[in-house]
């Protein structure tokens, strides 16, 4: 099984998928915290915060916060975080959610962020 999604992984952390560094880490930041996965989010925030030049402020709200933080002032990082919310808490985006992100991403974004393989909830 891990040989068949080694491509597929490959894929989704290099610079051929079509969202940035920025809005992977924001999406991986996010699915960590809301997870609890302090090891892999303890790395990416080690590694990469900088990069996607992602503030202690940010950090700290992808962690603690929500979208509505003051510290996101763009709509695209706004609606990343919404939609890492929803898919985590759902496994779903809301039409109004998905307009937002339409407004933000390129179809071929949208694909990407579906296939990020956001973790749904397990059921009890």
């Amino acid at each position: 099984m891990t040989s068949a999604l080694k491509g597929w992984g490959g894929y989704e952390l290099s610079n051929q998928m079509s969202l940035t560094l920025r809005d992977r880490e924001i999406l991986i930041a996010r699915t960590c915290a809301l997870c609890r996965c302090e090891y892999e989010w303890g790395v990416h925030v080690a590694f990469f915060a900088d990069k996607a030049e992602l503030g202690r402020d940010q950090v700290r709200s992808l962690t603690h916060g929500s979208p509505e933080d003051p510290c996101w002032s763009s709509p695209r990082d706004r609606a990343l975080i919404a939609a890492a919310d929803s898919l985590h808490e759902t496994s779903q985006l809301d039409d109004d959610l998905y307009t937002q992100l339409e407004l933000a991403l390129s179809h071929a974004e949208l694909l990407d962020l579906m296939m990020a393989g956001i973790p749904s909830p397990v059921d009890n």
